[in-house]
C-alpha cells in the first residue's frame, strides 16, 4: 500500500513539473522573440514572469482550458519595474502581477468581467497582426510589450509611447 501511494505522489509530481516546464518554455520562447524586438526591456519582462510561474493563482491559469493566453507587460524605465496582467482566451480569470526589484512580486487574481483596463479593450479590439512597432498607440507605460500565446506558437510586439 505504501509503495503505491508513493507511485501516485511520484507520478503526480513528474506531471505537474512537466506541465510547468512545458510553460516555462513558452516563456523562454517568448524572452528570445521579446530580445530580438527590444533587448534591454526583454529581461525585466522574462524576471516578472519567472517570478510570476512560481505563484500556484499563475500555475492554476495556465493549466486550464484555453486557446490564446493574453500577457500585456508595462515595464517602467528607471528601475524596470513591471506591472503586467494576463488572461487566456476563456475570459474567465485574469493574474494581475507586479514586480518592484526592492519589494519582490505582488500577485493578484480577479475575475475577467470586472477587469477594467482600457488597455485590454484595445488589445482584444485590433490586429496586432497588421500593427507595426513602436506605431505609437499610448498604452499607459513608456515600455509595453503585448504577447499573444496560442497552438504553441508565440507572437509579441512592443510598443512605445510617445513622450510627454
Amino acid at each position: 500500500m505504501k509503495c503505491n501511494l508513493s507511485f501516485i505522489v511520484v507520478v503526480i509530481l513528474i506531471f505537474s513539473c512537466c506541465s510547468s516546464k512545458n510553460y516555462r518554455k513558452l516563456f523562454d520562447k517568448l524572452f528570445i522573440e521579446q530580445k530580438k524586438i527590444f533587448p534591454g526591456y526583454a529581461g525585466s519582462a522574462y524576471y516578472s514572469r519567472s517570478q510570476a510561474i512560481l505563484d500556484n493563482d499563475f500555475k492554476e491559469l495556465l493549466n486550464s482550458e484555453f486557446d490564446t493566453l493574453w500577457m500585456i507587460e508595462r515595464i517602467a524605465e528607471v528601475d524596470r519595474s513591471s506591472y503586467s496582467i494576463v488572461w487566456t482566451s476563456a475570459r474567465e480569470t485574469v493574474i494581475y502581477y507586479e514586480v518592484r526589484r526592492a519589494k519582490g512580486i505582488v500577485l493578484n487574481k480577479g475575475k475577467y468581467d470586472v477587469f477594467n483596463d482600457n488597455l485590454k479593450y484595445t488589445v482584444e479590439k485590433f490586429d496586432t497582426t497588421k500593427l507595426k512597432d513602436n506605431e505609437g498607440i499610448v498604452l499607459g507605460a513608456p515600455r509595453v510589450f503585448i504577447s499573444m500565446i496560442s497552438d504553441k506558437k508565440i507572437r509579441t510586439y512592443y510598443f512605445r509611447d510617445k513622450e510627454l
